[in-house]
């Protein structure tokens, strides 16, 4: 028996991911491969060099929001307007810089959007494959590399698993951060304060403002959403985790940094009644 572990994308309600890796290591199971993409590479990284959940929460806790802000720089570019500090992040946390040398077998999911493939990195420095794994399009700058345009995993590998059943894996657990009921994405934090701006001006000027169904971000936003939903689907069907779990939470912004216990708690309580069942 070989046991792959999948860590999907999803920004900051990859916290979830905590609280599924402590039920595994409750039941006593240890991979032999972890697979991550955007979030679930961060996640995968600390779990592969040796850290368990307690402190790998520890570290998220002490980050909090206020904190997570110095892993970051903002500058206005054609290619982003965010430049991650993740590899200052990981040399703080993780004793190892190369793949050889963590104590799981990782892979890193990024997309090469020049060649139109999904990128599978298990050599070399951890450090740089996650800072490629984590390139949201659009947000944070793109790595080039050889003239190639590397982006986030997350594009065409938002769970894998076909990856982990070329490893031979026969027993695959996923983390999925899709939402659990596909039909019903909720508005966007931006929605939300646009509401709440509206209904304001309505009590000041009394007078009554429609509400606005869509906008730029949130079309953008549901559509990769969505897409995420598909390719995940596809390769659920095809290589068929023994356990697939999604949360029964909404979409996390930065507060979730401040709230760790609480969404922990949710995905740890999920995962266990789902390993219950094996």
């Amino acid at each position: 028996m070989k046991i792959g572990v999948s860590l999907g994308s999803g920004s900051f309600k990859g916290i979830c991911h905590l609280g599924f890796i402590k039920a595994l290591e409750e039941e006593d199971i240890k991979p032999d491969v972890i697979a991550g993409s955007s979030i679930g590479a961060i996640m995968g990284a600390l779990w592969a060099s040796g850290k368990n959940s307690n402190e790998i929460i520890k570290i998220f806790k002490q980050m909090g929001s206020k904190n997570f802000l110095k892993y970051i720089s903002f500058s206005v570019s054609r290619k982003g307007i965010i430049e991650p500090k993740i590899e200052e992040f990981l040399k703080e946390h993780i004793g190892t810089e190369n793949f050889d040398d963590l104590k799981t077998k990782l892979i890193v999911m990024a997309t090469d959007i020049t060649n139109g493939e999904r990128i599978k990195i298990t050599q070399g420095s951890v450090f740089k494959a996650v800072r490629k794994s984590i390139s949201i399009p659009g947000i944070m700058k793109p790595v080039i590399e050889n003239d190639n345009v590397i982006i986030d995993g997350g594009v065409l590998a938002p769970l894998p698993l076909k990856e982990l059943a070329d490893e031979k894996c026969t027993e695959i657990f996923a983390s999925s951060l899709t939402p659990e009921d596909h039909k019903k994405i909720l508005p966007t934090t931006f929605e939300r304060i646009s509401r709440m701006t509206r209904q304001k001006l309505e009590e000041i000027f009394k007078i009554e403002i429609s509400e606005p169904s869509l906008t730029i971000y949130s079309i953008l936003k549901r559509s990769m959403i969505l897409m995420d939903i598909e390719l995940e689907n596809w390769e659920i069907k095809f290589y068929k985790p023994k356990i697939l779990v999604r949360y029964p939470i909404e979409e996390l912004d930065i507060s979730a940094l401040d709230r760790i216990d609480e969404y922990v708690e949710i995905s740890y309580k999920k995962t266990k009644e789902l390993l219950k069942k094996l």
